[in-house]
């Protein structure tokens, strides 16, 4: 029973310092003991993972509402001192469904509570703070380390890379060109952005919501890397060794050059994938279904289905996110809507009498989410409540 208990203790310790760190109120030894734990065991990263994926869905937040918490736990703990001969296996299930209870109630203390009918702009005590830098990084023997932009660290991988963690960025040197080829995992959350410096010199700057898969050294006569979300990249030049970013359905061939890549689902109802790559500067080559199309500075190569569309790229709106940007010009308020879902981490609905409107906006990616959403207001595109946690697009009429 002693045992069962501090498998109980632990799960919960775990659930408080996971619900801290996605709030961003985690301390540099809480941070370390959270990692500790996630690599203790291959369910406790899978667990890690999923929870990172799905912290604040509107069900997953309808749910924590419906639950009074802590007379679930209470009775679950009862129930433990009443049958001790329950097989282990059982014990931790139960235990793990009033652990996914406590953790979402802890989120839901620790992120500004939802009101119904309650209108952002005009709460400031109901805010939710931007995006920032944190990440976490899968090492190729299955280990996770939990990266922000607080404290410096370095280590070496076992093909003798050298990985250093410094104010929010990670940088690759070294490596044995003789050893096996190692991947790592770079994974950005939703309110998350990370930068990173490839083994080559090639640097990455990654969004929210991304994942970036990528060989700690390369070798042989190309760079190969793979990506989902957005980045920005600053390719190292090598006229030998092409670089390569491939996407779900389409691959970006380089030599030395500067472009942004976005592989986002669209906003609309059929949430396809359409590959958009902005070529800043050099050339690039994109190949989809079978066409290649050869980029110039300031184009955008729209990959979708099996074609290729080539236009003028707007670069400053395109490329504005790596500089902490919101940049749009007469772009549908719901593109701006899935930036700020993203950035802010919460989930935006629509009346059902909204009608899309268009809106051009400029501000810093650091300011607070009621401060943008009152400059949307400003504008006369929509108007904003928030409900069940999330925001609901209202038409500007409507308050």
């Amino acid at each position: 029973m002693q045992n069962q208990d501090q498998q109980i203790s632990s799960l919960l310790r775990a659930a408080e310092l996971t619900a801290r760190y996605y709030t961003g109120v985690i301390t540099a030894a809480e941070q370390e003991e959270l990692q500790q734990w996630i690599n203790a065991g291959e369910a406790h990263k899978k667990w890690f993972e999923a929870f990172g994926n799905n912290a604040h869905s509107e069900n997953a937040l309808k749910t924590i509402q419906s639950y009074d918490t802590e007379r679930q736990l209470q009775a679950f703990l009862d129930r433990m001192k009443e049958k001790r001969t329950l097989r282990i296996r059982r014990t931790i299930f139960w235990a793990a469904a009033c652990i996914t209870l406590l953790l979402g109630s802890l989120l839901w203390i620790l992120q500004p509570p939802a009101q119904e009918k309650t209108n952002i702009a005009a709460a400031p005590l109901k805010d939710r703070e931007p995006g920032n830098k944190k990440a976490t990084l899968i090492l190729a023997n299955g280990n996770h380390i939990l990266l922000n932009a607080q404290g410096d660290s370095s280590f070496t991988q076992g093909n003798g890379t050298h990985i250093k963690l410094a104010n929010g960025r990670i940088s690759y040197q070294g490596g044995n060109n003789n050893a096996l080829l190692a991947y790592n995992q770079l994974l950005t959350p939703a309110g998350g952005k990370y930068h990173i410096v490839l083994e080559d010199g090639t640097q990455v700057w990654l969004n929210a919501a991304s994942s970036l898969r990528y060989p700690v050294h390369f070798s042989g006569k190309e760079r190969r890397i793979q990506l989902s979300g957005e980045a920005y990249l600053e390719v190292a030049q090598n006229a030998n060794r092409s670089f390569i970013v491939a996407t779900d359905s389409t691959e970006v061939i380089v030599l030395g050059t500067t472009f942004n890549i976005r592989t986002y689902p669209r906003y609309d109802k059929t949430k396809t994938c359409n590959i958009q790559t902005t070529l800043v500067s050099g050339a690039v080559k994109v190949q989809h279904a079978g066409t290649n199309r050869l980029l110039q500075p300031g184009q955008t190569a729209i990959a979708t289905g099996d074609a290729i569309t080539v236009k003028p790229a707007d670069i400053p709106a395109v490329t504005a996110w790596k500089n902490d940007l919101f940049v749009f010009r007469d772009v549908d308020l719901p593109v701006l809507m899935e930036e700020i879902s993203r950035w802010y981490d919460v989930d935006v609905a629509y009346a059902q009498d909204y009608k899309p409107t268009h809106i051009t906006l400029k501000v810093s990616r650091q300011v607070s989410l009621s401060k943008l959403l009152e400059m949307v207001e400003l504008s006369g595109a929509a108007k904003f409540k928030w409900n069940d946690g999330r925001i609901t697009v209202l038409p500007y009429h409507q308050r």
